[in-house]
């Protein structure tokens, strides 16, 4: 399932990294002893992790009567099971599921009345029998009856101008909301259904359709082929009016001896919109055929757009569900962010469709052999495919934020004992996800990329359509590389935090030296040990050789080493962390970074960001100050590299919230009109089509965004407001026309308007927003109105996220995040959710809880996060997901108001003088 955290609609889902409560060396050798078949009980003997494995699903035949228009659906399910010892209790997973009848069919042909009983809120259900049976195949016929599901997991509905839709989320633990099963991912068996629905509805699931018959009584009996062997939470199914868009297939090749049919889904009318998305998700699916060396496993590919899902996107066999609005779109006046959007969550989930879906892990905590590989295979065709879209930037910004999320004590390990179903919740996180798609990069640098691939597609093959741990990977690449990577690898699995190499050249001997030591960053304020691990880290180091860069690699066992570099003087520059590939913070000192930016021309321009995040690091680590951390930065403002130069905008935006008041504010501002002015973006706002070059205007979008919002220059947002004008017809002409600006600068132009102009623009947004059957002109138009400061306006954007008849429930936390992240509207907003807090906690879906507790994060202070822990904990301690995520939000907000209390009189000295 792809955490979403690219576009401007995703935002408010973004990965919430999990908290632990054990220290370091514990977690590690927990870690470490959680053996893979572990089966947890309570004092009742009722299973909390594991089912036992003394009966195995063996394949599942379901038929569903399925209308949208009703409020439940009902099947006929037969599970065959295979009884591995005498046994007079099957323990399998049903929640809230109305069983009309259940019986075991045995091998003799005989039948037995079972008695079903869901003993938890966990959906773990128990079977007695009434007399013990010995081992046998036999089968569970079960007929049943169950409401669709509430919120956005199970099988739900979806209501889309006036139509019903069913749509479906199981990863993790939802399968069991839909029908009986053995909900983990080690039981991986056949399906074989049939969907009987309204004549005129249509249904699209894992595989192709058999045939379809008429059933009586204006229904027709969709009968699909059987799947080859898949986890419950990869099955799907989605049941409407749908529009069903069938593009080009992807040819046959040397991997595959048959086409793979390509179809797009929408609601019904939105058919067209998706034409973009199946035009080139074979480009995608060719380039990781070619990769791994085998074939798209699958015998079709779906790609279906859901109006209200929780995720970004989740890889179900064959049946890939998107948020709409990254499949939905007019490539001719689609901005460019949505468009690689759609790019790079489309390569993760398709990469999954062979890690994770070809071959499974068997248990939760090895998570991360889907989520990690996705992440890095879709890293991998994003330079592969798009290499003018500076992924390699988006790869460090990537890496970045995952160490920003590793330095809390709290953060937890990639490979984490999973031993409830709140610990399976917060495995899908940044840890998880992008610390170990870096981890899994670092360690191909490492072994070379021709053994990785070649290791990566043994693995594979030897685990196809089964289920595979983290001792058969790392048992594959290691052979593949010709030694064992194995404990190395693990350093950084089973143990949470973030390295620092802090790295002094000095002459030894006559010789040019660099003595590398190693420990753990903590940013300042921190209750951490730094010496308290430690890691098998890679580094390679970048530095010139009689005029020439050149690059030396040394694997750094233990705290210290010196390392003797090439050449017979101390080079002019060093950085010791080439291309940012390895997987930890780095740290020269003050002369060392005034060096680098010195020779900034030397560095690629990946580099020059890896030293803007070692700046930043230093910086929130209380390594330097304000005055140090901003004449290091201030200079990549000018780079030709467009991400480069963005990077100084982040410390001015902490600063101007939260470290500089009244006139020294003042000047921040005019410091960042100044640092900035050099870009011409007040013209920008006039311009509309398509741009000549995507990144550059992409950038001064950007830019825009940061004079308006930060340097709060004038004629930026004059130029927004005369924008948003015509955009909305607010004009002489009263005529909107949504193509008169360019689409990166709609957003800035109407949030700007919004806070400027008030109540006119909010209304015809409003309008916009409720009117649009594009998705991605809704998320804007609502993006903008939750960016209102007006107290009037802010109060009622907030009222629209309470009602389900406006605001749907995946667009819910956009409206909270944006108006709890501004000063204006935070503490009204607040006061709101308290007031507001059953009403507002019935609108998150279940997956989302865990998301609340970053409220605290948003003040920067340490007695306002005691205040927002003090109303949340007992409120939301029901909720198991929550409690790491309280935990890490707390840590955060302390951090933050640290790093306030050390920078502020440096900020203010610096920008007083400006």
């Amino acid at each position: 399932m792809r955490l979403p955290r690219i576009v401007l609609l995703l935002a408010a889902c973004g990965a919430l990294a999990a908290c632990g409560t054990q220290n370091a060396s514990s977690q590690q050798q927990t870690a470490q002893a959680d053996p893979p078949s572990a089966t947890n009980t309570s004092q009742q003997g009722v299973p909390t992790g594991r089912l036992p494995t003394d009966v195995q699903p063996l394949a599942y035949n379901i038929d569903f009567t399925m209308d949208p228009d009703k409020a439940y659906f009902t099947a006929h399910e037969v599970l065959t099971v295979d009884l591995k010892q005498p046994t007079d209790t099957i323990w399998f997973h049903s929640q809230n599921i109305d069983i009309k009848s259940i019986k075991l069919a045995l091998a003799n042909g005989k039948t037995l009345n079972l008695r079903f009983r869901q003993v938890n809120d966990d959906g773990v259900a128990k079977l007695s029998l009434p007399k013990t049976v010995q081992p046998q195949k036999a089968r569970i016929v079960i007929d049943f009856k169950n409401p669709y599901s509430p919120g956005l997991l199970g099988a739900y509905k979806v209501k889309d101008d006036g139509n019903n839709y069913i749509f479906t989320q199981f990863e993790a633990i939802a399968a069991r909301r839909a029908f009986p099963s053995f909900d983990e991912p080690a039981f991986k068996t056949p399906y074989t259904y049939s969907f009987t629905v309204p004549k005129d509805d249509k249904v699209v699931a894992n595989t192709p359709v058999e045939s379809k018959t008429d059933a009586g009584n204006g229904m027709i009996k969709w009968q699909f082929m059987t799947t080859k062997p898949l986890p419950t939470y990869l099955v799907a199914w989605a049941v409407g009016p749908l529009d069903i868009v069938q593009g080009p297939s992807i040819p046959a090749n040397d991997l595959r001896d048959h086409p793979v049919p390509v179809y797009g889904v929408t609601v019904k009318g939105k058919g067209d919109q998706i034409q973009y998305a199946i035009d080139h998700a074979g480009e995608i699916v060719q380039a990781e055929e070619k990769y791994y060396g085998i074939g798209y496993p699958w015998k079709k590919l779906s790609l279906i757009a859901v109006p209200d899902f929780s995720a970004g996107a989740m890889e179900n066999a064959g049946a890939i569900t998107f948020r709409d609005v990254l499949l939905l779109m007019d490539p001719k006046t689609a901005p460019t962010w949505q468009k690689r959007a759609y790019w790079s969550v489309a390569a993760h989930e398709l990469g999954h469709m062979w890690t994770g879906d070809l071959v499974t892990v068997p248990w939760w905590n090895d998570i991360w052999l889907n989520e990690a590989f996705a992440t890095w295979m879709e890293q991998k065709i994003m330079v592969e495919l798009h290499p003018d879209w500076n992924p390699k930037m988006d790869i460090l910004n990537t890496r970045q934020g995952a160490m920003h999320a590793d330095s809390l004590v709290s953060a937890r390990a990639i490979r984490q004992p999973i031993k409830n179903t709140g610990d399976i919740k917060n495995a899908f996180d940044g840890i998880t996800y992008s610390k170990g798609a870096a981890v899994i990069s670092m360690f191909e640098n490492y072994v070379g990329a021709d053994k990785f691939r070649a290791g990566m597609h043994n693995y594979l093959e030897e685990n196809a359509y089964g289920s595979a741990n983290l001792d058969d990977f790392l048992n594959a690449i290691s052979k593949a590389a010709g030694k064992n990577i194995g404990p190395a690898f693990k350093t950084f699995l089973n143990q949470p935090g973030l390295p620092m190499v802090e790295a002094t050249l000095k002459m030894d001997n006559g010789k040019p030296t660099v003595h590398l030591v190693q420990s753990r960053y903590l940013p300042v304020g921190s209750s951490g040990n730094r010496e308290g691990e430690h890691w098998d880290i890679p580094v390679c180091m970048r530095y010139p050789v009689d005029g020439h860069a050149t690059q030396q690699c040394y694997m750094l066992t233990q705290h210290s080493a010196d390392v003797t570099l090439n050449g017979d003087k101390l080079p002019a520059w060093f950085m010791p962390n080439t291309e940012g590939v390895g997987y930890y913070q780095w740290s020269l000192g003050n002369t060392g970074y005034a060096e680098l930016t010195k020779s900034l021309d030397q560095l690629t321009p990946v580099g020059q960001m890896s030293l803007a995040g070692s700046i930043e690091a230093a910086f929130d680590a209380g390594k330097i100050d304000t005055i140090q951390a901003m004449k290091a930065l201030a200079p990549l403002a000018h780079s030709k590299n467009e991400p480069v130069a963005e990077e100084p905008m982040s410390l001015l935006k902490f600063a101007h919230e939260w470290l500089v008041t009244g006139k020294d504010k003042d000047a921040l501002e005019a410091y960042a009109r100044k640092l900035y002015g050099q870009y011409k973006v007040a013209g920008d706002f006039k311009k509309g089509g398509a741009p000549d070059d995507a990144n550059q205007r992409e950038f001064e979008a950007e830019v825009a965004k940061f004079l308006a919002d930060t340097a709060r220059d004038r004629q930026v947002r004059q130029a927004a407001d005369d924008a948003a004008a015509r955009l909305l017809g607010l004009g002489n002409n009263g005529k909107p026309d949504l193509t008169a600006v360019a689409s990166d600068f709609v957003p800035v132009a109407l949030t700007v308007a919004v806070q400027d102009e008030g109540k006119p623009v909010f209304d015809a947004l409003d309008q916009v927003y409720r009117n649009a059957q594009n998705p991605m002109v809704r998320g804007v138009a609502l993006g903008a109105m939750a960016s209102a400061t007006d107290p009037q306006l802010a109060a009622r954007v907030r009222a629209m996220s309470l009602d389900p008849n406006v605001v749907r429930q995946n667009e819910v936390l956009l409206i909270w995040r944006d108006q709890i992240s501004q000063p204006e509207t935070r503490e009204a907003t607040w006061q709101w959710f308290k007031k507001n807090f059953k009403r507002a906690v019935a609108r998150v879906s279940a997956d989302h809880m865990g998301r609340l507790p970053m409220i605290a994060e948003a003040f920067c202070s340490d007695k306002k996060a005691e205040e927002v822990k003090s109303f949340l904990a007992p409120r939301l301690a029901k909720y198991p997901a929550t409690h790491r995520a309280m935990r890490q939000a707390m840590e955060a907000a302390h951090l933050c108001a640290a790093r306030r209390k050390a920078q502020s009189p440096s900020a203010e000295k610096f920008f007083s003088q400006q």
